[in-house]
């Protein structure tokens, strides 16, 4: 069937924002804000703006490729670590999703919960690349590049919901304060080694036209 122009980087990422001035998802799917989340011109690391969450407030969305059972995915962003529970949580509860908070990293379904560090390493009072990536039944955890943690992690992930800066999920407004930028999730592996972070957004690309993602050209 061809190709289309589409506002996401590949075929893999079934989230993306940018939060240039706005919190328009490139993959068409729409999020809520807690009330108090913000653009901010000047903490970013692309574009014209990053996000400002204040502790207790949080954007979230639902999306069913979140729900990736025991497959592979990749969730990376810019953080600017302040204070609390910062992070991304797509659980649906205490021990249910995947969790990346400043005090732990893990992965649970409710009947297993499995701890891949207690030592984020989170970096205050600047931005950091942070990434957490599953391949194959195994975690890897990176800050800047650089591999701080693994673990073999087999729990299956069936909640299709998640939370840029809440300490549990959507509805637990229990994150600290952050600024943050140019978020991903994507569905396939993207690190399993150490790397140098992108310097420069995710921009679109050419992919193919069964893909369901949203489409911001011609066919």
């Amino acid at each position: 069937m061809g190709e289309c122009v589409v506002a996401v980087d590949d075929s893999y990422t079934k989230l993306l924002l940018h939060f240039d001035g706005n919190f328009t998802d490139e993959s068409g799917t729409v999020w809520t804000n807690s009330t108090a989340c913000t653009t901010d011109a000047t903490n970013k690391v692309f574009g014209s703006a990053g996000l400002y969450a204040p502790a207790a407030h949080c954007l979230m969305t639902t999306n069913a490729a979140l729900a990736v059972g025991t497959g592979d995915f990749t969730i990376d962003f810019r953080m600017k670590y302040v204070s609390g529970y910062s992070g991304v949580s797509s659980g649906a509860s205490s021990g249910v999703g995947i969790f990346i908070q400043s005090d732990f990293i893990g992965l649970g379904n409710g009947g297993s919960f499995t701890a891949i560090t207690t030592s984020p390493g989170f970096i205050a009072g600047s931005f950091a690349h942070y990434a957490l990536v599953r391949k194959s039944g195994t975690c890897y955890w990176f800050v800047n590049g650089m591999l701080k943690a693994t673990t073999a992690v087999s729990d299956a992930i069936n909640t299709a919901s998640i939370a840029i800066n809440a300490r549990y999920g959507p509805g637990n407004n229990r994150g600290g304060a952050a600024y943050y930028d140019e978020f991903r999730f994507s569905t396939t592996a993207r690190w399993t080694s150490g790397f140098t972070p992108p310097s420069a957004a995710y921009n679109g690309a050419a992919v193919s036209a069964q893909k369901p993602q949203t489409m911001t050209g011609g066919m």
